[in-house]
């Protein structure tokens, strides 16, 4: 067994722990999904990091950056502005409204049809969205080991995956999304300690 086994095998007990932990408070099915509306500001901020910074936050922002300097920042540096000016203007707003999910929001301020239609739409495209993960999480795991190894691995972590926010809803996502982040920060962390130390002449 080698090491990345090893690591999938852990990220798998972790995710099924936040999953089981995440799920036994909830009853209800507006609970389930939404965590009762229950998260607090960092939480809420770490999913986000969580959620935002992916594959091409990271490897492809690298990739660009080498190919067009610093212009590169607008990848996510027209995001990072827009949920900044959306959290000083904009969910202050949404805080006050008796709402939790933005299908919520639409149904307060145009009626249930905009639900409705919001509700389909964001769940298509989180479908799609999932969808270009899985691929990406396969193609990874490829590189990395390659072969029945890569296989086998791709289809643990995507059952566990499935079965975590199954078992565990939103609370549990939320839990995850904060280990993501953190191992996110730690990850960014050592490179940037690594560039400082190691090739600082190239800096």
């Amino acid at each position: 067994m080698n090491y990345l086994t090893l690591l999938v095998l852990a990220y798998l007990a972790a995710l099924l722990w936040f999953g089981i932990r995440g799920g036994t408070r909830e009853r209800e099915l507006n609970a389930f999904l939404t965590a009762g509306g229950s998260a607090g500001a960092l939480l809420c901020a770490f999913s986000l990091v969580s959620t935002i910074i992916g594959g091409s936050a990271t490897l492809g922002m690298g990739a660009l950056a080498q190919k067009v300097g610093p212009a590169a920042f607008w990848w996510l540096g027209v995001g990072a502005i827009g949920l900044f000016l959306h959290g000083l203007i904009i969910a202050p707003v949404v805080r006050k409204l008796p709402v939790v999910t933005l299908p919520d929001v639409l149904r307060h301020l145009a009626g249930p049809a905009a639900e409705k239609w919001a509700g389909a739409i964001i769940a298509l495209s989180w479908a799609a969205v999932t969808a270009a993960q899985f691929t990406a999480l396969r193609a990874l795991l490829h590189s990395i080991s390659g072969g029945m190894t890569a296989e086998v691995l791709y289809v643990l972590l995507a059952a566990g995956i499935v079965l975590h926010t199954a078992l565990g809803g939103q609370r549990g996502i939320l839990r995850a999304d904060f280990l993501h982040t953190i191992l996110l920060l730690g990850g960014f962390s050592a490179a940037a300690l690594w560039c400082v130390m190691e090739r600082s002449a190239d800096i």
